[in-house]
């Protein structure tokens, strides 16, 4: 019998195969899609921005070039989705295709560590408080789906090309003070400091947990800390990430407000 005070694990996803059903049914027609993307046409911004060759052209609508969230499937949740397949199924084909992707994507991550599907200008637009369509929120689908890759395929490079994206931003943030990061964060959401402190977990780099800290958009945690019901009107799918940014600080750092927010949020 389990202690009650023994942690509860999840089962890995490799220890769970689904069986002939209507979800069996659904995975294989996720795997069938996921498969059926070509991965030029979803790395055609990517390589544009970095100023390499370009056959084909993008995916439209969100992906389109013109749009300001382009990238944030092609080259983040398609990371994701291609690992959590791979590791869900053991089909190899998902792995390969995952393994491509990043090595690709890899060519077009510059010195700096900059890694995106539109320009660096677009994060000039949010420290300047000019409009532009969530850049980290975009961003951290690309951050997100390297770690994806690192943790359900292996891919050493994947981890390498997060730590450097995170390197990128925890330089283009390092001046600015608490009322600075308070105006940028203002404008943007999504769940990047979440990736910063899954990169501490794998790492357990201090400037990844420094860099977490400082990224907190403490303007809508703060609240739910002190027990104020704040998320009316609010955008849930980028807002919840910031609760599981503060669930991870708690595993993290044992910091109990961060445990008593998130279960005020679920309540």
């Amino acid at each position: 019998a389990r202690a009650a005070s023994e942690p509860i694990e999840p089962f890995s996803r490799a220890a769970v195969r689904l069986t002939p059903s209507v979800w069996e049914k659904g995975q294989v027609q996720d795997a069938e899609y996921l498969l059926a993307l070509e991965p030029d046409r979803l790395l055609h911004c990517f390589r544009v921005t970095a100023g390499l060759p370009a056959p084909g052209r993008s995916y439209e609508g969100w992906e389109d070039s013109k749009c300001d969230l382009r990238g944030h499937f092609s080259g983040g949740h398609y990371l994701s989705a291609v690992a959590l397949m791979y590791a869900s199924t053991g089909d190899g084909r998902f792995k390969e295709r995952g393994d491509l992707m990043v090595s690709e994507l890899a060519k077009c991550q510059n010195a700096s560590g900059y890694l995106s599907a539109f320009p660096e200008s677009f994060f000039e637009r949010v420290e300047n408080g000019r409009h532009v369509w969530a850049p980290y929120y975009t961003v951290h689908k690309v951050f997100a789906g390297l770690l994806d890759q690192y943790e359900w395929c292996g891919n050493q490079q994947a981890l390498e090309m997060a730590k450097k994206l995170a390197v990128y931003f925890e330089k283009r943030n390092e001046a600015f003070d608490a009322e600075k990061m308070k105006s940028i964060l203002r404008i943007e959401a999504g769940g990047f400091v979440e990736s910063l402190w899954n990169l501490y977990d794998i790492t357990h780099e201090e400037r990844f947990k420094t860099f977490a800290e400082k990224f907190e958009k403490s303007v809508f945690l703060l609240p739910l800390m002190e027990g104020k019901d704040n998320l009316t009107r609010l955008h849930g799918n980028t807002h919840i990430p910031l609760v599981l940014g503060a669930m991870r600080r708690w595993e993290l750092t044992g910091d109990r407000r961060y445990l008593e927010l998130s279960k005020f949020f679920w309540e």
